[in-house]
């Protein structure tokens, strides 16, 4: 699965989501993961890949407030 995909499609969708959308977007995501992978240690993988795949988009978010000055 294109994690990186899964979050961007849905952070895109949401136009500039503030800080609690963006928060209730990657719980859907880990959630959908969760339910995608029955077997505890694939799953246990692609939560920990998912998990790099938001803290990158965190800090670009956080950046792009910054130049905002939001």
């Amino acid at each position: 699965m294109d994690l990186v995909r899964l979050v961007f499609d849905r952070l895109s969708a949401a136009g500039l989501p503030d800080a609690e959308t963006r928060a209730a977007i990657y719980a859907e995501c880990r959630a959908e993961i969760v339910s995608m992978y029955s077997d505890r240690v694939q799953r246990e993988k692609e939560l920990g890949k998912l998990e790099k795949v938001i803290r990158r988009q965190e800090m670009q978010a956080l950046y792009e407030e910054g130049l905002h000055g939001n």
